[in-house]
């Protein structure tokens, strides 16, 4: 095959803003165990690489994390680069080029607001209005770039044009500290007379957000401020001469919804006004926008037994509905989502709780055109319509689902339609939920950045999409709500709190420390430790000081294991001791700390968070334990013990056996909550009770995760009993039918199922270590990784194990074959000889009868990954291999 390098700016191949390039390439054709041996990076000025910048040129196989000094960059000026690479086997190539811009500038134009806010709808919101310029311009055609922000929520049009693709800009981040700005290459929209519109809404800046009705949060003044810069000079920016309008928009709100009166005018207000607000905050965007992913046919159209017209997605999503205007009987239309029907099979909204989820339309009847809202979303499926026609056609509307996510990177499918099914529900529970920042749901009144919720479901998030510089954005937001709380960090970021609802607790404050962590073993970006680490060592130092002795995190309000199943129906808290819960995690915290003091170099501290560990291990045995059964003994207590490394390498299988024990006693069935279902079966697994781990997979019945598929679950719901068998509702308070915690069992799907797992950062070295199980037939799964697709592709019918896989260039992997011991010959045939076998310490071991002498010490920042008796391991290079044998 021709061989290909393909590179990305912040995993980027088209045109992108930053002010942090960060580069990496992907090899693709050659001969089978390729690997790079030397790279020329260059960026220029120009395509054709006339004026070099910069470059820099390197011998061995890095290709990701490469950054560019910043003080190399000018404000506003575009870069072009490209990367030449040579690999071992004698091949050198060029990739395409790719360009981006540095977003940054100079401010000269000033915050402009209304001179009169009008309050007004149901919830007395402030009405969006619009800022608009007329200007002219001698030259069109030369490069014209615009930066716009607000406090609030803005949409940009010039000359009639949408301003860019995305959705709800500036985006969410905490205004208090920073608020950002975006830019836009608009060179093709200018001409020689132009308007320049800016509608301004309240958004997450002073809009409804808060379960407890709360609004103003970060202020009551929605502004806006825009420069236009035409080879890098300011033409335009906003200032006092600027116009205000109102237009058909009467509120909006991200709870509540939408109203549009399109039978309205324009109507202009008189002149902008001076707002002096900082320009400080202001800072170029970092990560993706939200954005249109994907539009949707509703499957049908019905009256429901209380005679409402209910349009029916076929899929719970995070967006709005689109409809033509067309078979309308009525001069007001409103659209009310719903996620799913009660027990008699009506309309239901009541578990969205005080957030309307309306969008009121005032229209001429029938104009033809089609009509959508800007600035609010809803989770929904269902969705009740007033003032369309009973045979109003379904192709009539359209299912608008928006997320931040814009390339899915994993794929996990099988031959069984309820595992796929489950697999679609958790990637749709993270599109939907993944909406600029992580939030716990998209639906009623909160869809707030719920730290837990993120730290559990994150590793497998990052095998879905690509999540990175999302996930780095809102890391952003951490440490100013650490340095306001001592450390602490609050439960929700940005933090909406305030420090309220009791500041912080366990499992929720762990995220400052093993959200990096999962970056950073993702994707290799040692960075992201870089930035984090004050955080990371705030969080820990601040539990230190807390319990009644050190090694104990035992004080404060603490949520435990959330909505687990071991405590009397309708709890909210489970069983486990919730102090041992958060000293469990403090525990892991800690562990993981002291390995990223050693990364970075910081010896000290990576001695005395070591040393730390090793005091909260002994403080847990003493305090929580009787020999290695937890005092309180729960599913998720020893869960955790095999998660959090709380008992010996030895006494392991002992307490999985245990575990496993636990759940037979419960029929088969899990009880865990948030803290202890994401690592129930993958502990199973690791520890010998694989059979287990698998028969809770396959388990129908609830409480289980096909459970959920069997009632029709298109997303991964909050409560394993969101909807009981009988149709009734766990609660109509507080349960979300688009929740992703539990979706969390992904990871597992891709590490033991499928066998993919990272050995070293970034899947530089792999392991591909499938477990079939015959309920399964066939799974294919692939992870695109920072080198390439990871691909393992197996089938297991009548005794017969076929195993295909595929390893990126300028990787390894580590196979191990289950049950494969005695397979050398095939191996070595299936290689063309390339295969170093292994022992079971992960080293290589000499076959002589096959010529085979190779040795290779673990790498340092390998996770260790031993080789059973009965199975057969090996290395291999890069390229696509089949293995073929009865089990």
């Amino acid at each position: 095959m021709v061989l290909q390098a393909v590179l990305r700016v912040n995993n980027e191949t088209d045109f992108t803003f930053t002010t942090r390039p960060q580069f990496s390439w992907q090899l693709f054709g050659g001969e089978k165990g390729l690997y790079q041996q030397h790279y020329l990076l260059e960026v220029a000025a120009d395509p054709d690489f006339y004026h070099i910048l910069w470059q820099i040129e390197r011998n061995g196989a890095q290709s990701f994390g490469v950054s560019m000094p910043a003080v190399q960059l000018q404000p506003t000026a575009e870069y072009y680069a490209r990367v030449q690479v040579r690999t071992n086997q004698g091949t050198t190539v060029w990739s395409a080029p790719v360009r981006w811009a540095d977003p940054r500038t100079t401010w000269q134009a000033g915050w402009i607001r209304l001179v009169k806010i009008q309050i007004g709808g149901p919830k007395k919101q402030k009405r969006p209005y619009t800022a608009q310029k007329e200007f002219t311009i001698q030259h069109p055609g030369q490069r014209a770039i615009l930066h716009l922000s607000a406090l609030g929520m803005y949409h940009a049009q010039l000359n009639g044009q949408d301003v860019g693709r995305d959705y709800f800009r500036p985006g969410f981040t905490d205004y208090s500290q920073r608020v950002q700005y975006q830019s836009y290459d608009v060179t093709a929209l200018l001409q020689r007379m132009n308007t320049l519109r800016i509608e301004v809404t309240e958004g997450w800046y002073s809009g409804l957000y808060g379960w407890w009705g709360g609004h103003d949060l970060f202020g009551n003044t929605n502004a806006v401020i825009a420069q236009l810069e035409i080879d890098g000079q300011v033409v335009v920016g906003t200032d006092a001469s600027w116009t205000q309008w109102y237009g058909p928009r009467q509120y909006a709100d991200l709870y509540n919804g939408e109203e549009y009166d399109g039978q309205s005018d324009w109507q202009p207000v008189g002149q902008m006004a001076p707002f002096p607000h900082s320009k400080a905050v202001l800072v170029p965007q970092e990560g993706p926008s939200v954005r249109v992913l994907k539009k949707i046919t509703p499957q049908r159209l019905f009256h429901d037994p209380a005679g409402h017209l209910v349009l029916d997605l076929g899929q719970n999503i995070a967006g709005w509905i689109a409809f033509k205007n067309q078979h309308v009987v009525a001069d007001t239309v409103t659209l009310t989502h719903g996620e799913v029907l009660d027990q008699q099979g009506n309309f239901f909204r009541d578990n969205i709780r005080a957030a309307a989820a309306e969008d009121i339309y005032h229209l001429p009847l029938n104009d033809g055109q089609t009509y959508q809202p800007r600035f609010t979303y809803h989770g929904f499926r269902y969705v009740q319509l007033t003032g369309f026609a009973d045979d109003v056609p379904v192709t009539d509307f359209t299912g608008v689902a928006i997320s931040s996510l814009h390339r899915q990177t994993g794929t996990f499918t099988t031959d069984n339609a309820a595992i796929n099914q489950l697999q679609s529900n958790i990637l749709w529970g993270q599109r939907d939920n993944f909406v600029e920042i992580p939030t716990d749901c998209p639906q009623r009144d909160e869809r707030a950045g719920w730290t837990a919720d993120a730290q559990v479901f994150m590793p497998t998030a990052n095998l879905n999409y690509d999540t990175q510089h999302f996930v780095k954005r809102w890391l952003r937001d951490f440490l100013p709500a650490q340095q306001a709380q001592n450390g602490a960090l609050p439960v929700v970021i940005p933090d909406i709190l305030r420090g309220g609802f009791n500041g912080t607790t366990g499992v929720w404050g762990d995220a400052a420390v093993l959200i990096p962590w999962y970056i950073y073993r993702t994707y290799g970006d040692i960075q992201v430790l870089r930035d984090q680490y004050t955080s990371m060592q705030a969080w820990v130092n601040y539990v230190r000081r807390q319990g009644t002795e050190e090694g104990l995190y035992n004080t404060g309000a603490q949520l435990g294991d959330w909505l687990a199943l071991d405590t009397p129906a309708g709890s909210y808290h489970g069983g486990t001791d919730q102090n041992f819960v958060a000293t469990a995690f403090f525990a892991w915290s800690t562990a993981v700390l002291a390995k990223t003091s050693w990364l970075l170099g910081k010896v000290a501290d990576a001695h005395d968070y070591e040393q730390l560990h090793t005091t909260i291990v002994a403080a847990v045995r003493r305090t929580y334990l009787a020999g290695v059964t937890p005092k309180k003994d729960t599913q998720t207590a020893n869960v955790l013990l095999l998660q959090c490394q709380l008992v010996e390498k030895g006494e392991r299988p002992a307490v999985a056996q245990h575990l496993a024990d636990l759940i037979q006693k419960n029929g088969g069935h899990l009880d865990t909550g948030f803290a202890g279902a994401p690592y129930l079966c993958p502990v199973l697994s690791a520890n010998g009770q694989n059979r287990a781990a698998y028969d809770l997979l396959f388990q129908e019945s609830y409480p289980s995760w096909l459970y959920e598929v069997q009632q029709g679950a298109t997303t991964m719901w909050e409560h394993w009993d969101s909807l009981k068998p009988d149709g009734s509702f766990w609660s109509s308070d507080m349960n979300s039918f688009n929740h992703y915690a539990y979706g969390s069992i992904g990871q597992w799907l891709y590490e033991t199922v499928a066998g993919l797992h990272a050995q070293r950062p970034g899947y530089q070295r792999s392991v591909i270590a499938p477990q079939p199980d015959a309920r399964f037939g066939h799974v294919q799964a692939e992870i695109n990784t920072v080198f390439g697709p990871l691909v393992s592709d197996w089938y297991l019918r009548d005794g017969q194990f076929t195993l295909t896989l595929t390893i990126p260039a300028n990787t390894t992997a580590q196979v191990v074959l289950p049950n494969g011991a005695g397979q050398e010959a095939m191996v070595l045939a299936a290689t063309a000889q390339s295969a170093q076998f292994t022992d079971g310490t992960l080293r290589s071991r000499t076959v002589d009868s096959f010529g085979v002498k190779f040795q290779e010490a673990i790498p340092a920042d390998a996770e260790p990954w031993p080789v059973a008796a009965a199975d057969l391991g090996f290395l291999l290079g890069s390229g696509t291999y089949t293995f073929h044998y009865a089990v």
